[in-house]
């Protein structure tokens, strides 16, 4: 590599990294190590620069979003814990930011947005139907996780887990 030392200080440090992208400029590989050099008048051999595939990229909130509204979701778990025999507890996300769906005992709707790859559920309120004690345990705990969603998770079999900062998590399947 050639170098126009009358763009440098004669006693600065560099690095050199090395990135390889595709025709569309998708990164493909790139150096995971920082490779250091002084430049003098008798320039100097980097060496051998060692590249890496790079990650692909996750998907993006559109993505996510459209997928999320892909199904209407049955809940198969809340917090590691199954949900009350019988009990229908659902999510629905809609087109206009809107979600909702059975809490088990009660329908509930809310708002939801995606962004930087984040879920951000708020304003969820239900109706006001009394129920059995463990069926509205059981929702208070579904409703607790599903208003502090923070992440979302799709594992190879299509199961989505929606987690909290605090950890509470629901972990859906898909009801299509």
């Amino acid at each position: 590599m050639d170098v126009d030392t009358s763009e440098t200080s004669s006693n600065g440090k560099y690095a050199i990294r090395a990135t390889l992208t595709d025709p569309l400029g998708n990164l493909e590989w790139t150096t995971d190590t920082t490779n250091t050099l002084t430049l003098d008048a008798g320039g100097q051999d980097v060496g051998t620069l060692l590249m890496a595939k790079a990650a692909p990229d996750g998907p993006n909130d559109a993505e996510l979003a459209a997928r999320l509204r892909a199904n209407q979701w049955r809940v198969e778990s809340i917090n590691g814990g199954g949900v009350v025999d019988n009990a229908k507890v659902t999510i629905v996300f809609q087109t206009d930011g809107r979600l909702g769906g059975s809490s088990g005992c009660n329908s509930y709707n809310g708002a939801y947005s995606i962004e930087n790859e984040r879920l951000h559920i708020r304003g969820v309120a239900t109706s006001l139907r009394a129920c059995a004690p463990a069926l509205m345990d059981m929702e208070r705990k579904f409703l607790i996780a599903l208003d502090g969603a923070a992440t979302l998770n799709f594992d190879q079999d299509g199961r989505l887990t929606l987690q909290s900062s605090d950890g509470q998590s629901v972990t859906v399947i898909s009801a299509n």
